[in-house]
C-alpha cells in the first residue's frame, strides 16, 4: 500500500515537472492541483501502465473541456485520441464528461455502455469544486463553500471506428443517461410529495370493497419512502369511461423524473385506449397496483422497473384515476424479512391462515423458510391464492425431491413469471439454455430474462421472466412446460445404473456405477444413450486392469447410416488422443475422418480418466460386412498406435483385401525389400497397386501361407494350384506397371526359402519381427553381385539384410545410417568382404541394419540402448531361421519350412557402429543354445580385441611397408610424410599411426577437426599420438598444441573459413591464403606427401568418370576428389570404401595402392582364427576335456601368435600381387583369359568389379600395359574363391599329407597337444582348402592352376596334389623363408626375381608330376620317392653341370651376392634349374635301378652333347601372348623332358658301368652317328637364325624323337 502511494507521488512529481515546463507559473499551479485531484482515486497500477505524456494529455484535455459549460449543461466529448491530432494517444476510445455531480452517474453510464456490448477499461471520475461565471466559463478553482461540485468522468472503452454506427450513437445514449440522472435527482422531492398526495387521497377516499385494507396500502406507500424505493418517475392518469373512447388520459404537467413531459412525450391522442380486461382490472376496488413495467431502467441497474399504481377514488368509491410511480426496489428490500414488508406480510398471514400451519410448528417454520426464500417480486406480484399454491408446492419438494415448475401471468398479460426448481447437480448453463428454448417455444417469444439462485437447499432455483409478445392470448399450460423440462433433465445416470446392472449383474453393475456414474461429461450424455456408455465403461475397465494397454476401440455402424457410414470409437487412457497421431492412422487405413467428438470419462474410484473419441468415417468404395473387418480393423489400428505396425498405406488392405495386420506386414516387408533391391516404383504406387488388385494381393498372401505354414498338408499340390491361380489373375491386369509389381511379389515369394513368419517372433517391447531367407540367384532384377544367400529382417523398429557369398561365410554387421539404400551399402561391403575373405576359410558376408526410430533427440546413452535393442532383434532374427548342430546332427529351426539344404554356419563380427557388440551377439547365441556359442561373434570380451591387438592396422601396414619397400624405403628407419583420415581415438587410424616412429604426420582430419603440423618433431609427435591413443576417448582437440610446428594448428570443421600460413601452403603445395574447411580437406587429400593413410569412414576418392551420386556417400560429396588428383606416393586403406574401385585404378596409374579388401584383411582373418579356434576348444569344453576358464586362459595366451599367423597372410598376399604386377604386361593375355573364365563360371561380373573389357585389354596390349594393382587384387580374390569352391569336397583333401596344413593354421600351443582334435575339426576340409588355395595363388599366381588344368587336362584335385608334392619335394618353404629374411636388406626387385625362380621350379615340377606321376594317388608316396633323392643329388649336382651352366650359375650367384644375398641362398636360387633336373634323374634311376650318383653325370653329358640346354632355354623363351602359344610351349617342354629321360635310359641300359659319363655318351653317339649328324646339323641351321620360332623347335624335337626311337629299334634288334 505504502509502496503504491510512493509510486503515485513520484508520478505526480513527474507530471508536475512536465506542467511546469509547459505552462506559466500561475497556470501551472492550477493545472498541477487539478491533475493531482483528477488522478487521486485512480489505482496506481492503472497509472503505471500508461505513458506520462498520455496521463498528462488526457487530464489536460479533460481540463480544457471543462473550461466552458453554459447554462448548467453537460459537456460530452467522444473521440479516439491520436498523438498527432490531440497531443496524446490511447488504445481505446475515450468519453469525456463534465457535468454537475449527481448520484448514479458513473454506475448508470457504465451500465449503459455494458448493455451496448462495450467494455470499460478505465473510469476516472473525480468530483471537483469549481466556480463559473454566468456564461458558464470557468473562473475559479479553489476549495470553498461557494463552489459547485462538478463530476469529471473519463471512460476508456473498446476502441470504435469513428464512422461506425455504434460510435455515432454513443453521444446520444450518454446524454440521455445524463438527462435521466438529472431528472431523477431534481424530481426526487417532488416525487415524494406526489407520494404523500397519493397517500392522502387513500386516507380520504372511499372504496366500494370494504374488505380492502387501505391502511396496509398506506403503510406500504409510507414504507417505500423510507429508502426502500428508488423513485425514477411518476405521473398522474385519469380514467375515462366513455363507451366509445374509454381509456386513460395523462394529466398534463404531472410528469416527474424520467416521466417528465419533455422526456416522456405525451401521445398525440387525448385518451389512450385500453382493453376491456385492463379497464376491468383498473376499476377493481383494490387501492394499489404492484407489478412490473415493460421497460428497463437506465439508472442504477438494468432491471425492468417496478410499477406501483395508487388508485384515485371518487366519493362513491369508483376509480377515477391513478398515481403511477416507476422505480426500483432498493437492495434492502431483497434482504428484508417477509414479515417486515407491508403487503407481503399480509399475504404471509393469509397463507398461514389458509394452510392451517401454526407459525411456531415444524411445518410452520418450514413454510416460513420457503416464503423467505421466494423472490420478492413473486411475493409482491402474486395474489394470495397464487402465493399459497407456490409456497406449498415448494415446501413439498423437501419431502419429495423432483423437478417442479411454477408459472404466473401478470395481471396485464405482459409477462409470465416462471420458477423452476431442479436438483443442483443437474443444473448447468446448458440445461438452463434448453429450458429457455422450451419456454420460449411455448410462449412464442424470444424475450426472456433469468436469475439463478443456489442456496443451502439441494435445489437450484431458476426464475424466468418471460415478456409476452403483443396479442398474446394468455394461454399457457405450465404442466406441458414442466414435462418438457423434466425431459430435458431426465436423469441419464439413472439409465446408466439400470444398464450397468443389466449388463454386469447387480453387484458389479452398482460397483461400476458408483465409480463411473459421475464420470461422464454432459456432452457425452447428450450424445449417447446410457446403454451405450456401458460398453465404453467396460472397455475402460479392461484398460484399468491390463498393464501396458493404452487404448480400446470399437468400429461400429450406426443404424442411421444405411450401411454406408462407419463410426470408430477410440478410448485412450489418461489423456486425450492427439488428432495429429490419430488421423494419419485412420486415413492410412483407407477411411476419411469427417468429424470427431472427444469426451472425458472419469473413474472416481481410482481418480483415473479415460478419453473417448468418436470418429465419423467415410469409406469411398463398397463397404464390406462390418463384422468381417471389425476385429482386423481394430487390431491394425491398435498395432499401429502402439508402434507394433507401421503407419502407411499398406494398412488400407485391412478393408480392401480383408487382410489382418500380420498379412499386411508380410506385404509391407516384401515391398521394403524391393525398395532396397532398387525397385523404381514408389511406395505410394505399390500401395495403390495392391489396393487396386485386392484379390491378387490376398492370393499372394495365401500362396505364401501354403508354402511356409508348417501345418499345411499336401503342400506342393496346393501351392501349384494357388500359383496357377495367381498367374491367371495376373494375365487380367491391364496396367503394365501394376503387372510388373505384382509379379515381383510373386517372384519374391518363389525366391523365399525360409521364414520365421510362423514363429510369431516379438522383441522385448512386444514389437513383431520376421526374417526371410532368400535365394538371390532367382530374384528378378536384383543388382549384381548376387549373394549366394540373403536374409532380410523386417520390423517396424529395425530392418536389415545379411548377405553371404557362400554356405561358409563371415563378415561384420554394421549399424547403417543409409536408411534409403542400406542394402546397396551392404552389398558393396560384401563384395569387398569376399575379396578380403579370400585369405580365410569362409567367403565374404556382410550384414547391416537400420534403426527406424529417430535417435536425433536422444542422449548418447538412450541412443545406444535403442541401437543395442535393434541389433539384438536383428541377431535373434538371423538365428531364428538358421540350423543348429547337436553332436554333429543338424537341428532345423522350429516352425520353419526349409527349401534349401542344411545351413548351420552363421558367424558375425563387429563393424561400424557395432564395435563393442560382440558379447551381445554371443549372449544371444548362447541363449539360443547355438552350436557356435561365443564363437558366433568374434572380438568379444573372451576373444581377440582387434583394437588392442591393432590387428587391422598392422595388416594394412604390411601393405604400406610393401609399397615403400618396393620404392626402396624402409618405413621403420626413414622418416616419411603422412596425411591421414581419422583420429587417434580410432582403431585403424590410431594403431596405424603408431606402427612406425618415423611417421611425420603433417595433417589429418576427422568429422570434427582438421589437424595440421607442417614440420612435425617426429619423436615428440609420436609420443603425443601415443598419449591420445591411450585416452579412453580422444579427438584432435585433445592434441597438445605447443607440440605443433610453426604454422600448424587444430581447426574446427564448423569454421566458416581457415587462414593458411606460409608453412601450410608450402606443405600442401598451394597458394591459397584462405580456404573453407572442406576445401582445405581436399587440398590435404591432394597433398604431395609420401603416404595417404585412410583410417576413417567415408568415400573420399572417385574417378573422373564417376559422379558423386554414383558413389552413394552424400556426407562426403563436398570433400571428394578424383584419383588422378592424388599426389601422394602410397595409399594405405585401413578403412573400408575410402576409394571407389575406379578411383583406385585411376590413381594406380601413377601411384601405389592395393584395395581396402587387401589392406585391411587382417581383421577378418583374426576373427576367423578366433572362431575356428573356439570351435575346436568349445568342443573340448563340451566333452569335459577342458574347463571354460582354461579355454579362456589359453585363448589369451595365444593372442600374439594368432596375430603373427594373420599378418603372415597379409605379407604373402601383397608379396604375391607385387610379383604378378611385375609380369602384368607380359601376362595380360593370360589374365584376360582368367577374367573371362571367372565370368563364364558366374563367379565374377567384370562390370561390377570394374575390370577392363576386351576393348580395353587390346588397348593396354598396344600400350604395353597390364592390369593395375587394384585390378590384380580383385583377380586374386576371385581366383582364391573359385579355387576354394572347386576344391571343396575333393577326395584328395582326405590325404594325410594335408594334416600339417591343417595344423599350421592353428597356433603352436594347439598343434601338439590337440593334434587329434584338430584333425576332427568341424571345418577341417574348409581350413585345408583355404590354406592350400591361399598358398598356391600366393606362390604361383592366380592363373596357374587354371592354366595347368587347361594345358594338361588335370583336375583341380590333381593340381592341389601336385602343388603339395612339389613344395614338399624341393622344400621350398626354406627358400621362401630365406628370401623373406632379406626384407629391407636387398632391393625388392631382387627378392621378386628370386621368388619368381622358386615359382618356376614349382610350376615345372607340377607339370612334370602331372605328366609322369598322375597315376599315383598318395602324396606321401611320391614325396617319399623324390624328396630324399632331390636333397642328396642336389648337393652335388653343380659339379656335374656343363661348363656353360656352371658359368651361368656362377655369374648369377655373384650378382645376387653383390645385391646383398647370402652365398648359400644365392647358390640355391641360381641353381634351381639344375635342381629341377633331379626329377628326371630320379625317374630314370627308378627304371634302370642304378646307384643314384651314376645318373647325374650321364644326364648332363647328354644335355651337352645334344645341346639340350640350348633347346630348353629356347623353349622357355618362346612367347605366350595367347592361349595357344602357352599350350604349345608347354607341350614342347613336356616333349623335351620325355625325350631326355628316354635318351638317358637308352644310354644307361647298354653302357659299361666302368666307363665315364662322357665315354658312355660318345659311344652312344657313334652308334647313332647318321641320326646324330642329321640332328646336330639341323640344330646348327636353327641356331644360325636370328629368331627362334616354335615351328623350328618342333622340328628339332621331332628329329630328336626320331633319334631315340631308331636307337630303341637297334637295341631291340641287337637283343634279338
Amino acid at each position: 500500500m505504502m509502496a503504491g502511494l510512493k509510486e503515485k507521488a513520484h508520478i505526480f512529481k513527474q507530471l508536475e515537472k512536465i506542467i511546469n515546463d509547459r505552462f506559466d507559473k500561475d497556470e501551472a499551479l492550477v493545472i498541477s492541483n487539478f491533475i493531482v485531484e483528477y488522478y487521486n482515486d485512480v489505482a496506481c497500477e492503472d497509472l503505471v501502465e500508461r505513458e506520462l505524456e498520455d496521463l498528462y494529455g488526457a487530464a489536460v484535455a479533460h481540463w480544457n473541456l471543462a473550461q466552458c459549460r453554459p447554462d448548467n449543461t453537460s459537456q460530452v466529448s467522444i473521440y479516439n485520441p491520436d498523438l498527432e491530432t490531440h497531443g496524446w494517444q490511447s488504445a481505446y476510445s475515450v468519453i469525456e464528461i463534465v457535468t454537475i455531480d449527481r448520484p448514479y452517474l458513473v454506475s448508470s453510464l457504465t451500465m449503459s455502455l455494458n448493455q451496448s456490448g462495450l467494455t470499460c477499461h478505465l473510469v476516472v471520475h473525480p468530483t471537483i469544486n469549481l466556480s463559473r461565471d454566468n456564461k458558464g466559463v470557468l473562473n475559479a478553482y479553489e476549495a470553498n463553500d461557494q463552489l459547485i461540485s462538478e463530476a469529471f468522468i473519463r471512460i476508456e472503452m473498446d476502441r470504435q471506428v469513428e464512422e461506425s454506427e455504434v460510435f455515432q450513437s454513443l453521444k446520444q445514449r450518454i446524454e440521455k443517461v445524463l438527462l435521466h440522472c438529472e431528472a431523477v435527482t431534481e424530481d426526487w422531492a417532488p416525487s415524494l410529495k406526489k407520494l404523500h398526495e397519493a397517500v392522502n387521497s387513500l386516507k380520504h377516499g372511499v372504496s366500494k370493497d370494504e374488505q380492502q385494507d387501505i391502511s396496509e396500502a398506506i403503510e406500504f406507500l409510507t414504507w417505500l419512502e423510507k429508502d426502500n424505493f428508488l423513485f425514477l418517475g411518476c405521473r398522474e392518469y385519469e380514467l375515462v369511461k366513455d363507451k366509445k373512447t374509454g381509456g386513460v388520459k395523462i394529466v398534463e404537467g404531472s410528469g416527474l423524473g424520467i416521466l417528465r413531459d419533455a422526456l416522456a412525450p405525451m401521445p398525440d391522442i387525448d385518451v389512450i385506449p385500453i382493453t376491456n380486461e385492463t379497464r376491468a382490472f383498473i376499476s377493481e376496488p383494490c387501492p394499489l397496483i404492484v407489478t412490473k413495467a415493460t421497460t428497463k431502467s437506465d439508472i442504477q441497474r438494468p432491471s425492468y422497473m417496478d410499477y406501483i399504481g395508487v388508485k384515485k377514488f371518487d366519493d362513491k368509491g369508483r376509480v377515477i384515476g391513478e398515481y403511477r410511480f416507476l422505480g426500483l426496489y432498493t437492495s434492502a428490500v431483497y434482504h428484508a424479512s417477509v414479515e417486515q414488508i407491508p403487503l407481503i406480510r399480509r399475504k404471509v398471514r393469509e397463507i398461514f391462515n389458509s394452510s392451517s400451519f401454526k407459525l411456531n410448528s415444524h411445518h410452520g417454520k418450514s413454510l416460513m423458510n420457503v416464503l423467505e426464500g421466494l423472490p420478492r417480486d413473486e411475493l409482491f406480484h402474486s395474489n394470495d391464492a397464487e402465493l399459497l399454491s407456490l409456497s406449498l408446492g415448494v415446501l413439498q419438494l423437501r419431502e419429495r425431491q423432483r423437478i417442479r415448475l411454477f408459472a404466473r401471468s401478470d395481471t396485464y398479460g405482459q409477462f409470465v413469471s416462471i420458477l423452476v426448481y431442479v436438483p443442483r447437480d443437474k443444473y448447468n448453463t446448458s440445461v438452463r439454455k434448453k429450458m429457455e428454448v422450451a419456454i420460449c417455444s411455448k410462449l412464442k417469444t424470444e424475450n426472456i430474462d433469468f436469475e439463478v439462485v443456489f442456496s443451502e437447499s439441494i435445489f437450484a432455483r431458476i426464475h424466468f421472466t418471460v415478456h409476452t409478445p403483443s396479442g398474446w392470448t394468455g394461454e399457457f399450460n405450465a404442466s406441458d412446460v414442466e414435462s418438457d423440462i423434466i425431459d430435458i433433465l431426465r436423469d441419464w445416470k439413472d439409465d446408466l445404473l439400470s444398464a450397468s446392472v443389466l449388463h454386469f449383474g447387480e453387484a458389479a453393475g452398482k460397483e461400476l456405477y458408483n465409480r463411473y456414474g459421475d464420470g461422464f461429461t454432459v456432452a457425452y450424455q447428450e450424445r449417447y444413450p446410457a446403454r451405450f456408455a456401458v460398453f465404453d465403461l467396460e472397455k475402460a475397465e479392461i484398460l484399468s486392469r491390463t498393464e501396458g494397454q493404452a487404448i480400446q476401440m470399437s468400429l461400429y455402424q450406426p443404424i442411421e447410416s444405411h450401411g454406408k457410414g462407419l463410426q470408430f470409437k477410440l478410448i485412450n487412457k489418461g489423456a486425450p488422443a492427439p488428432l495429429s497421431q490419430t488421423l494419419p492412422v485412420l486415413e492410412n487405413m483407407g477411411v476419411t475422418v469427417f468429424d470427431e467428438h472427444p469426451f472425458e470419462m472419469s473413474d472416481n474410484g481410482s481418480n483415473g480418466s479415460y478419453w473417448v473419441h468418436d470418429f465419423g468415417l467415410l469409406y469411398h468404395a463398397q463397404l464390406p460386412d462390418i463384422e468381417n473387418i471389425k476385429e482386423k480393423f481394430q487390431s491394425v489400428f491398435e498395432k499401429v498406435w502402439i508402434g507394433h505396425v507401421e503407419n502407411d498405406g499398406f494398412n488400407r488392405l485391412v478393408i480392401k483385401a480383408n487382410l489382418d495386420w500380420k498379412k499386411i506386414m508380410l506385404l509391407r516387408a516384401y515391398y521394403l525389400y524391393l525398395r532396397q533391391a532398387g525397385t523404381a516404383f514408389s511406395q505410394a504406387y505399390i500401395e495403390q497397386t495392391l489396393e487396386s488388385n485386392p484379390i491378387i494381393a490376398s492370393n499372394l498372401v495365401k500362396l505364401f501361407e501354403l508354402k511356409f505354414d508348417p501345418a499345411v498338408k499336401a503342400r506342393n499340390e496346393k501351392m501349384v494350384k494357388q500359383e496357377a491361380g495367381v498367374l491367371a489373375d495376373l494375365e487380367k491386369v491391364v496396367s503394365l506397371d501394376e503387372d510388373r509389381i505384382l509379379r515381383r511379389y510373386l517372384n519374391l515369394i518363389q525366391s523365399t526359402i525360409r521364414t520365421s513368419y510362423y514363429q510369431d517372433c516379438i522383441d522385448t517391447e512386444g514389437i513383431p519381427y520376421v526374417a526371410f531367407k532368400l535365394e538371390p540367384a532367382n530374384i528378378t532384377d536384383l543388382p549384381s553381385p548376387r549373394p549366394k544367400f540373403e536374409i532380410f529382417v523386417y520390423s517396424p523398429r529395425v530392418e536389415g539384410v545379411h548377405l553371404r557369398g557362400g554356405p561358409v561365410a563371415r563378415g561384420g554387421l554394421r549399424w547403417s545410417d543409409r536408411k534409403e539404400d542400406y542394402r546397396t551399402e551392404v552389398l558393396g561391403l560384401m563384395k569387398a568382404q569376399i575379396s578380403k575373405n579370400a585369405v580365410i576359410v569362409p567367403t565374404g558376408a556382410k550384414g547391416g541394419f537400420i534403426v527406424k526410430r529417430s535417435v536425433d533427440n536422444l542422449s548418447r546413452d538412450e541412443m545406444m540402448v535403442e541401437v543395442v535393442d535393434c541389433y539384438s532383434v536383428f541377431i535373434t532374427a538371423l538365428l531364428s531361421i538358421t540350423d543348429n548342430l547337436k553332436a554333429e546332427k543338424v537341428i532345423p529351426p522350429k516352425n520353419v519350412v526349409r527349401y534349401d539344404g542344411d545351413d548351420p554356419y552363421l558367424v558375425v563380427a563387429a563393424d561400424k557402429g557395432t564395435a563393442t557388440f560382440s558379447d551381445i551377439a554371443n549372449n544371444i547365441a548362447l541363449a539360443h543354445d547355438f552350436w557356435l556359442g561365443d564363437a558366433f561373434a568374434s572380438g568379444g570380451s573372451v576373444g581377440y580385441d582387434h583394437k588392442k591387438m591393432g590387428i587391422t592396422a598392422k595388416g594394412a601396414w604390411e601393405s604400406v611397408k610393401r609399397h615403400f619397400r618396393e620404392m626402396g624405403v624402409d618405413t621403420q628407419k626413414t622418416p616419411f610424410d603422412v596425411v591421414g583420415i581419422g583420429d587417434m581415438g580410432g582403431d585403424v587410424f590410431g594403431n596405424g599411426m603408431l606402427l612406425s616412429e618415423k611417421i611425420r604426420l603433417v595433417g589429418a582430419f576427422n568429422h570434427m577437426h582438421i589437424f595440421l603440423d607442417p614440420d612435425p618433431d617426429t619423436a615428440a609427435s609420436f609420443k603425443e599420438r601415443q598419449r591420445l591413443f591411450n585416452l579412453p576417448r580422444s579427438s584432435w582437440g585433445d592434441y597438445e598444441r605447443r607440440l605443433i610446428s610453426k604454422g600448424g594448428g587444430i581447426f574446427s570443421r564448423a569454421d566458416k573459413s581457415i587462414s593458411l600460413t606460409a608453412e601450410v601452403q608450402k606443405m600442401l603445395d598451394i597458394t591459397d591464403k584462405k580456404l573453407t574447411p572442406n576445401e582445405l580437406i581436399q587440398a590435404m587429400l591432394k597433398a604431395p606427401v609420401d603416404l595417404l593413410w585412410n583410417g576413417g569412414i567415408g568415400t573420399y576418392v572417385k574417378s573422373k568418370g564417376e559422379s558423386n551420386a554414383q558413389v552413394s556417400d552424400r556426407a562426403n560429396d563436398s570433400l571428394r576428389i578424383n584419383g588422378s588428383e592424388l599426389r601422394c606416393k602410397v595409399v594405405g586403406e585401413g578403412g573400408n570404401l575410402g576409394f571407389t574401385q575406379l578411383g583406385r585404378i585411376e590413381y594406380a596409374a601413377k601411384g601405389r595402392i592395393y584395395t581396402d579388401a587387401i589392406d585391411n584383411a587382417a581383421g577378418v582373418n583374426c576373427s576367423d582364427h578366433e572362431v575356428n579356434i573356439k570351435i575346436l576348444l568349445n568342443k573340448l569344453v563340451e566333452q569335459g576335456d577342458m574347463t571354460g576358464k582354461q579355454r579362456d586362459a589359453l585363448l589369451a595366451k595365444m593372442t600374439d601368435e594368432v596375430g603373427e599367423l594373420v599378418l603372415r597372410n597379409n605379407y604373402l598376399q601383397t608379396q604375391a600381387i607385387s610379383m604378378v604386377e611385375k609380369q602384368a604386361p607380359a601376362m595380360l593375355e593370360v589374365h584376360a583369359r582368367l577374367i573371362d573364365r571367372l565370368g563364364h563360371e558366374g563367379r565374377l561380373d567384370r562390370v561390377v568389379e570394374f575390370l577392363p573389357d576386351h576393348e580395353e585389354i587390346e588397348m593396354r596390349k598396344s600400350r604395353g600395359e597390364g592390369l593395375y594393382i587394384p585390378e590384380l587384387s580383385v583377380v586374386f580374390a576371385y581366383t582364391k574363391l573359385l579355387l576354394k569352391e572347386l576344391m571343396a569336397g575333393d577326395t584328395i583333401l582326405k590325404d594325410k599329407a594335408f594334416k600339417q596344413d591343417l595344423r599350421d593354421y592353428f597356433p603352436s600351443n594347439l598343434r601338439g597337444q590337440f593334434a587329434t582334435q584338430i584333425n576332427d575339426h568341424r571345418l577341417r576340409d574348409e581350413i585345408i582348402v583355404n590354406q592350400i588355395a591361399n598358398s598356391m595363388v600366393n606362390r604361383v599366381g592366380p592363373s596357374f592352376a587354371f592354366r595347368m588344368c587347361d594345358e594338361t587336362g588335370a583336375s583341380i584335385g590333381e593340381v592341389i596334389k601336385n602343388y603339395k608334392i612339389a613344395c614338399e619335394i624341393f622344400n621350398v618353404n626354406a627358400l621362401w623363408q630365406g628370401i623373406q629374411a632379406l626384407d629391407s636388406l636387398v632391393s625388392s626387385d631382387v627378392q621378386v626375381e628370386m621368388l619368381m625362380e622358386v615359382r618356376k621350379l614349382i610350376e615345372r615340377a607340377m607339370y612334370w608330376l602331372q605328366r609322369n606321376r598322375s597315376y599315383v594317388s598318395s602324396i606321401d608316396a611320391i614325396v617319399h620317392e623324390f624328396s630324399e633323392g632331390v636333397e642328396s643329388i642336389g648337393k652335388d649336382i653343380l659339379q656335374h653341370a656343363t661348363l656353360d651352366e656352371k658359368q651361368r650359375i656362377s655369374d648369377r650367384v655373384s650378382g645376387y651376392q653383390s645385391a646383398g644375398v647370402g652365398e648359400q641362398l644365392a647358390l640355391k636360387i641360381s641353381g634351381i634349374e639344375l635342381t629341377f633336373s633331379c626329377l628326371d634323374i630320379i625317374a630314370v634311376n627308378s627304371v634302370i635301378k642304378l646307384v643314384k650318383e651314376d645318373v647325374p653325370p650321364v644326364y648332363f653329358a647328354v644335355r651337352e652333347a645334344l645341346q639340350l640346354n640350348w633347346l630348353q632355354t629356347s623353349i622357355n623363351q618362346l612367347p605366350r601372348k595367347n592361349y595357344w602359344q602357352s599350350l604349345a610351349r608347354s607341350a614342347l617342354r613336356d616333349d623335351l623332358h620325355a625325350e631326355t629321360r628316354a635318351l638317358l635310359i637308352s644310354i644307361l641300359q647298354l653302357s659299361d658301368k666302368k666307363a665315364t659319363a662322357g665315354e658312355q655318351v660318345s659311344r652312344w653317339c657313334e652308334n647313332n652317328r647318321n641320326e646324330m649328324d642329321r640332328y646336330l646339323n639341323l640344330m646348327s641351321v636353327i641356331q644360325a637364325d636370328n629368331e627362334i620360332e616354335i615351328e623350328q623347335l618342333s622340328v628339332v624335337l621331332k628329329e630328336l624323337h626320331a633319334v631315340v626311337e631308331k636307337d630303341k629299334i637297334k637295341q631291340g634288334q641287337a637283343a634279338a
